[in-house]
Protein backbone atom coordinates (compact mmCIF):
# COMPACT_ATOMS: atom_id res chain seq x y z
CA UNK A 1 0.00 0.00 0.00
CA UNK A 2 2.60 2.60 0.70
CA UNK A 3 5.46 3.16 -1.64
CA UNK A 4 8.59 4.91 -0.70
CA UNK A 5 9.08 8.37 -2.65
CA UNK A 6 11.95 10.65 -3.09
CA UNK A 7 12.65 13.92 -1.70
CA UNK A 8 10.79 17.15 -3.25
CA UNK A 9 11.13 20.94 -3.71
CA UNK A 10 8.67 22.72 -1.94
CA UNK A 11 8.15 26.55 -2.18
CA UNK A 12 11.55 27.20 -2.51
CA UNK A 13 11.80 26.29 1.36
CA UNK A 14 14.18 23.53 0.96
CA UNK A 15 13.91 19.76 0.47
CA UNK A 16 10.88 17.80 1.66
CA UNK A 17 9.02 14.63 1.58
CA UNK A 18 5.71 14.14 0.62
CA UNK A 19 3.64 10.96 1.74
CA UNK A 20 0.20 10.23 1.08
CA UNK A 21 -1.46 7.95 3.81
CA UNK A 22 -4.92 6.58 2.81
CA UNK A 23 -7.98 7.63 5.41
CA UNK A 24 -11.46 7.71 5.15
CA UNK A 25 -12.61 8.53 1.42
CA UNK A 26 -9.30 10.19 0.54
CA UNK A 27 -5.79 10.67 1.71
CA UNK A 28 -3.93 12.88 4.58
CA UNK A 29 -0.94 14.32 2.09
CA UNK A 30 2.55 15.10 4.39
CA UNK A 31 5.12 17.37 3.62
CA UNK A 32 7.83 16.88 5.89
CA UNK A 33 11.45 17.28 6.67
CA UNK A 34 12.22 13.47 6.86
CA UNK A 35 11.96 13.98 11.09
CA UNK A 36 9.45 14.97 12.99
CA UNK A 37 9.12 18.73 11.32
CA UNK A 38 5.68 19.13 9.37
CA UNK A 39 5.38 21.80 7.13
CA UNK A 40 2.18 20.99 5.62
CA UNK A 41 -0.59 18.12 6.15
CA UNK A 42 -3.85 18.59 4.23
CA UNK A 43 -6.53 16.11 3.03
CA UNK A 44 -7.59 15.24 -0.69
CA UNK A 45 -9.69 13.14 -2.60
CA UNK A 46 -7.96 12.43 -5.72
CA UNK A 47 -5.92 9.70 -5.98
CA UNK A 48 -3.30 8.16 -3.66
CA UNK A 49 0.77 9.26 -4.08
CA UNK A 50 3.90 7.52 -2.41
CA UNK A 51 4.71 6.94 1.05
CA UNK A 52 8.01 7.83 2.85
CA UNK A 53 9.00 6.77 5.85
CA UNK A 54 9.97 9.30 8.63
CA UNK A 55 8.91 10.15 11.90
CA UNK A 56 6.22 12.39 10.71
CA UNK A 57 5.01 10.19 8.02
CA UNK A 58 4.90 7.23 10.52
CA UNK A 59 3.56 9.08 13.25
CA UNK A 60 0.35 9.83 10.82
CA UNK A 61 0.18 6.21 9.49
CA UNK A 62 -0.43 5.18 13.18
CA UNK A 63 -3.03 7.99 13.66
CA UNK A 64 -4.85 6.42 11.01
CA UNK A 65 -4.54 2.65 12.16
CA UNK A 66 -5.12 3.93 16.06
CA UNK A 67 -2.22 4.93 17.72
CA UNK A 68 -2.59 8.91 17.82
CA UNK A 69 -0.72 9.62 20.76
CA UNK A 70 2.56 10.10 18.79
CA UNK A 71 0.69 12.86 16.52
CA UNK A 72 1.52 15.06 19.57
CA UNK A 73 5.61 14.57 19.16
CA UNK A 74 5.65 16.20 15.95
CA UNK A 75 6.77 19.74 15.25
CA UNK A 76 4.85 22.04 12.47
CA UNK A 77 6.98 24.03 10.96
CA UNK A 78 5.98 27.84 11.91
CA UNK A 79 9.04 29.98 10.73
CA UNK A 80 8.93 27.98 6.91
CA UNK A 81 5.63 29.08 6.26
CA UNK A 82 3.06 32.39 5.99
CA UNK A 83 1.22 32.56 9.48
CA UNK A 84 0.68 35.11 11.99
CA UNK A 85 1.65 35.50 15.47
CA UNK A 86 -1.75 35.54 16.15
CA UNK A 87 -2.42 32.15 14.55
CA UNK A 88 0.41 30.44 16.21
CA UNK A 89 -1.02 31.59 18.95
CA UNK A 90 -4.46 29.81 17.82
CA UNK A 91 -2.47 26.58 16.90
CA UNK A 92 -0.48 26.05 19.96
CA UNK A 93 -3.83 26.35 22.69
CA UNK A 94 -5.74 23.90 20.08
CA UNK A 95 -2.95 21.77 19.90
CA UNK A 96 -3.57 21.23 23.69
CA UNK A 97 -7.04 19.82 23.21
CA UNK A 98 -7.11 15.96 23.80
CA UNK A 99 -8.14 13.60 21.36
CA UNK A 100 -11.81 12.42 21.42
CA UNK A 101 -12.31 15.90 22.88
CA UNK A 102 -13.70 19.25 21.65
CA UNK A 103 -13.75 22.83 22.56
CA UNK A 104 -16.03 25.92 21.27
CA UNK A 105 -14.15 28.57 19.42
CA UNK A 106 -15.62 30.75 22.27
CA UNK A 107 -13.85 28.60 24.72
CA UNK A 108 -10.53 29.02 22.40
CA UNK A 109 -11.03 32.59 22.12
CA UNK A 110 -11.37 33.06 25.85
CA UNK A 111 -8.35 30.99 26.18
CA UNK A 112 -6.17 33.79 24.10
CA UNK A 113 -8.04 36.72 24.92
CA UNK A 114 -9.87 37.25 21.22
CA UNK A 115 -13.18 36.36 19.42
CA UNK A 116 -14.75 33.27 18.58
CA UNK A 117 -14.84 34.76 14.64
CA UNK A 118 -10.95 35.21 14.64
CA UNK A 119 -10.48 31.99 16.37
CA UNK A 120 -12.57 30.34 13.45
CA UNK A 121 -10.61 32.56 10.68
CA UNK A 122 -7.40 31.29 12.11
CA UNK A 123 -8.39 27.56 12.39
CA UNK A 124 -9.68 27.92 8.44
CA UNK A 125 -6.05 28.54 7.11
CA UNK A 126 -5.01 25.89 9.15
CA UNK A 127 -1.88 23.98 7.07
CA UNK A 128 -1.68 21.19 9.37
CA UNK A 129 -4.14 18.74 9.58
CA UNK A 130 -4.65 16.78 12.47
CA UNK A 131 -1.42 17.87 14.01
CA UNK A 132 -2.88 21.31 14.53
CA UNK A 133 -6.36 19.36 15.34
CA UNK A 134 -8.94 22.13 14.39
CA UNK A 135 -11.63 19.50 13.89
CA UNK A 136 -11.44 19.23 17.71
CA UNK A 137 -12.90 22.86 17.82
CA UNK A 138 -16.58 23.45 16.94
CA UNK A 139 -19.58 25.57 17.45
CA UNK A 140 -21.55 26.20 20.61
CA UNK A 141 -24.48 24.40 18.62
CA UNK A 142 -23.11 21.86 16.16
CA UNK A 143 -20.11 21.27 14.49
CA UNK A 144 -19.36 24.52 13.38
CA UNK A 145 -17.29 24.95 10.04
CA UNK A 146 -14.04 22.87 8.22
CA UNK A 147 -12.67 24.16 5.20
CA UNK A 148 -10.53 20.93 4.85
CA UNK A 149 -11.59 19.02 1.21
CA UNK A 150 -13.99 16.86 3.06
CA UNK A 151 -15.35 19.42 4.72
CA UNK A 152 -17.83 18.39 7.61
CA UNK A 153 -18.36 15.28 6.51
CA UNK A 154 -14.14 14.71 7.11
CA UNK A 155 -14.48 16.68 10.46
CA UNK A 156 -17.13 14.01 11.95
CA UNK A 157 -14.59 11.18 10.86
CA UNK A 158 -12.02 12.78 12.40
CA UNK A 159 -14.29 13.13 15.37
CA UNK A 160 -15.46 9.67 15.47
CA UNK A 161 -11.73 7.82 14.89
CA UNK A 162 -10.52 9.68 17.92
CA UNK A 163 -13.40 8.83 20.13
CA UNK A 164 -13.53 5.53 18.87
CA UNK A 165 -9.84 5.06 19.98
CA UNK A 166 -11.17 6.22 23.72
CA UNK A 167 -7.03 6.81 24.12
CA UNK A 168 -5.88 8.79 27.21
CA UNK A 169 -3.90 11.77 26.64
Amino acid sequence: MYREVSQVEINNVGRFMKSHIPFHKGYIVVIHDGGTGVLRAYYTKDGGGDYHSSPASDAYRRYVEGDIDRIRLLKPLYNLISITRYQERVYETVRKIPPGETMTYKEVADIIGSSPRAVGQALSRNPFLILVPCHRVVARHGLGGFTSEGGLELKNALLRHEKRLRVKY
